[in-house]
């Protein structure tokens, strides 16, 4: 999308929900007539609420719902509206016109993958009009392991202009199919399954930018948001298809396919690359945890076989090291396996052209950079909202802590009547009750801090939402547990406290609680919060359920999109955020506190096997499906991910030393050298391995650079440089003089010779450059050369 498409939103803000004068009603027909498999041949759901009649009973159609489907039909959107299954909704099933679809793709440079054929012969045989010319070998295929032409995106065209016109009526596609008079089909990739020259992601991409469009771009101008918002409109969401539903889930719980060996791509199509973007790197994690996992469970045995009431043993420092080094290497390389995940799929620059939100609202003016129509909103206010938001998330801070200390209290009240053992699982169990519950109640409030905000793009957005759910999270996560390691040895201990329990641990040492803490933790995690997860969206569906087919005749059954206005409507951001928050908060018990439970990243194996395969059930039965979400990577959470790494080291050094019964021989000046020079080694390697690994493989920076390369010739025919004349150079300058020289390539033929320019330094007397069949040698040395086009050769010399 170029830069001019930010302006899309500019006049959503002036549709006024009242302003509507065509009164006509539109044709419906009975859900009785409707076939169940009619929503396999429609892409989206527009659902409205019949207005009563002076009896009141729902019959009138809001001028709203007929106000958007006139705007729907109007720019060719295919409808179908029928009545619900109890007379008092209106559903309005929308597909559309492929023609108005591809034109509108052309006119915002919509990307989709090219295909690798067509772009071979382009360049091979160049193109004479436009001053491009033939390059006889190609690219250099064996170079890199990733074809030069594949994974290739450029904006699409839907017609041919000019001469260009002829070439491609002649062309003929691999099925011996002749293409349509000025079509350029055959520039794109055909996607599985489709008809056209967009995959079903895409589709979907295109329709919904459609819809909000303004006019002036071929859309709607409708916003959704605004309408459900205000309740002018029930609900407007993208169909499941349920025949890729079926094929996906048999491949997600194929017993053969571990979480790296997932259908990615499949997920990709279905529910866009943001989703994607977040099982990959499930998969990456759990692929790394495989080793650590195994080590974890033979240590953990090793600290139950010799020392399991203090849960310290001397071998705990090694895995800890070996924990933390696996977690700077592992995200290192997440870094590489982002970067080509974003070159497979074509979202390498998405960032940098990413459209402003509906909701971003602002003083309409000219730039202040191009002059160009822009949305103004002062930094200071910004930074303003930004301080209030500091401030109420401090408050509720503070809050937590003072719960989190009631708990404590409560645990110590009880050490006397029931044991401190039992004082400890009930503590652990309240604990991990009230940071559920914590929560969900700070999601909601930071989601209207980041909404009040006003941030300009969806990434800005989650970027900061993000953050605020993380800070909340980190403390409401971990206080409880940097309580126990570091602060209750030290406290007063309580009256009745047996002999040789240190201060307020309720156990020998304070590695105990520690560990029976994060074993309740991942305990839960696997079984009741994953319960959670599916049960209430499946109880939410029936309640809903029997709600709309309350008095309906049991022989009268709802259409399938019926059924799927029940669903949990799906939020693409607030639900990638929960994803990456619960993840980060796992990462850092692993991490943070593996000294406790070595068995920890075991289990972090085992909790995401299960949750990431009945996370993606849930969404195909139980949520709405989304619209397709682009990601170039995952944000802000790597940083996050990072800075727990750097926190894990701490932590860590801090248990060994200080907690842990394996130093205690040292004296706390030996034990503070031994803290200290434990985090700079493990910071310094974690510095090398940031300095040694590249954030993007060799392979990657070469594609992109063949990206720029090709699209600049197929797409926007930017001319080749003029060449030097193919006549040799009959002199040259004295000793130490530079000059350009005309080479031609030995290896290719005399008719088909490819000519490249390098500059030489003559050494001895005036030399005459001839060509390759001159049997004089010439002695040069060839100096640096300036950057070049991906495809064109740096040095040419024989």
């Amino acid at each position: 999308l170029n830069s001019t498409n930010n302006f899309w939103f500019l006049d959503m803000g002036f549709f006024s929900l009242n302003y509507h004068t065509d009164d006509s009603v539109v044709k419906y027909e009975r859900v009785e007539n409707v076939d169940s498999d009619l929503a396999s041949n429609y892409d989206f759901a527009f659902v409205f609420k019949l207005l009563p009649d002076e009896n009141g009973i729902p019959k009138n159609q809001s001028s709203t719902a007929k106000f958007v489907i006139k705007r729907l039909r109007k720019q060719g959107f295919e409808t179908f509206t029928y009545l619900s299954v109890q007379n008092d909704e209106l559903v309005v099933l929308i597909r559309p016109n492929m023609e108005k679809l591809e034109k509108f793709a052309d006119k915002i440079n919509f990307r989709i993958e090219m295909d690798p054929s067509f772009l071979k012969n382009i360049i091979v045989e160049g193109q004479p009009d436009h001053n491009i010319h033939p390059r006889p070998k190609g690219i250099t295929e064996n170079v890199t392991k990733t074809n030069p032409y594949h994974h290739i995106f450029g904006r699409y065209e839907s017609k041919v202009e000019g001469k260009d016109k002829e070439k491609v009526e002649e062309k003929v596609d691999g099925k011996g199919e002749r293409k349509a008079k000025g079509e350029k089909d055959e520039m794109y990739l055909k996607p599985k399954g489709t008809q056209g020259p967009f995959s079903i992601n895409n589709k979907l991409k295109l329709i919904n930018y459609m819809i909000r469009a303004p006019k002036s771009f071929g859309g709607c101008n409708l916003n959704i948001s605004n309408l459900i918002y205000h309740k002018e409109m029930l609900n407007c969401f993208p169909l499941h298809d349920r025949n890729l539903t079926d094929q996906l889930l048999n491949a997600i719980f194929d017993l053969k396919n571990w979480l790296w060996q997932l259908p990615f791509y499949d997920v990709k199509e279905y529910f866009g690359e943001k989703v994607a973007l977040f099982n990959v790197f499930i998969g990456h994690y759990s692929q790394w945890l495989v080793v650590p996992s195994i080590i974890g469970l033979a240590f953990q045995l090793v600290v139950w076989a010799t020392n399991v009431k203090t849960f310290s043993s001397p071998v705990l420092p090694f895995y800890s090291v070996l924990v933390t080094v696996w977690g700077i290497v592992m995200l290192e390389y997440w870094k590489r396996r982002q970067a080509t995940v974003a070159m497979w799929w074509g979202t390498t620059t998405f960032e940098e052209k990413e459209l402003d939100r509906p909701e971003f609202r602002g003083e309409l003016i000219f730039s202040y950079i191009d002059g160009s129509p822009m949305l103004y909103y002062p930094e200071s206010d910004l930074s303003f909202k930004i301080m209030s938001s500091i401030i109420v998330i401090s408050t509720f801070m503070m809050i937590m802590c003072g719960a989190l200390a009631a708990i404590y209290v409560l645990r110590f009240t009880l050490n006397s009547s029931i044991g401190s053992s039992e004082a400890s699982y009930v503590a652990s169990a309240l604990t991990t009750a009230l940071i559920l519950v914590l929560n969900m109640i700070y999601q909601v409030i930071a989601k209207r801090l980041t909404d009040n905000e006003n941030h300009r793009t969806d990434t800005m957005y989650e970027d900061a939402f993000s953050t605020k759910i993380f800070v909340f999270q980190f403390l409401n996560s971990y206080a409880s547990f940097f309580f126990l390691a570091f602060v209750a040895a030290y406290l007063t201990p309580p009256s009745d406290n047996p002999n040789g329990y240190p201060g307020q641990c309720g156990a020998e040492t304070c590695m105990q609680p520690l560990a029976i803490n994060l074993g309740i933790i991942y305990g839960m995690r696997l079984t009741f919060t994953n319960f959670l997860d599916i049960f209430v969206p499946y109880v939410m569906y029936l309640l809903k359920k029997r709600e709309e087919t309350k008095g309906v005749s049991t022989d009268k059954p709802m259409s399938r999109p019926e059924e799927e206005v029940l669903l949990m409507p799906y939020d693409p951001i607030l639900e990638n955020i929960n994803d990456y928050a619960d993840t980060a908060v796992q990462y850092g018990f692993t991490m943070m506190f593996i000294t406790a439970l070595p068995c920890a990243t075991f289990f972090s194996f085992v909790s995401n096997y299960f949750r990431t395969k009945f996370t993606l059930w849930k969404r195909i039965h139980l949520y709405q499906r989304p619209v397709p979400t682009a990601a170039q990577d995952i944000g802000t959470w790597l940083s996050i991910f990072q800075l727990i790494t750097v926190a894990a080291v701490i932590t860590n050094a801090g248990l060994i030393c200080f907690t842990m019964d394996v130093l205690d021989k040292y004296s706390l000046y030996v034990r503070l050298w031994i803290f200290v020079g434990f985090q700079w080694v493990l910071l310094s390697l974690q510095f090398m391995a940031e300095y040694l690994i590249p954030d993007e493989p060799w392979e990657v920076t070469v594609q992109k650079q063949r990206q720029d390369f090709i699209v600049s010739k197929v797409l926007d025919k930017v001319p080749d440089e003029d060449e030097e004349s193919d006549e040799a150079i009959s002199t040259a300058p004295a000793r130490g003089r530079s000059v350009k020289a005309a080479l031609v390539n030995a290896a290719a033929d005399s008719e088909n010779a490819a000519r490249m320019c390098c500059r030489l330094k003559l050494k001895g007397q005036q030399k005459k450059m001839t060509y390759p069949d001159d049997n004089e040698d010439v002695e040069v040395q060839v100096y640096p050369a300036p950057p070049v086009t991906p495809g064109q050769v740096k040095f040419g010399f024989v």
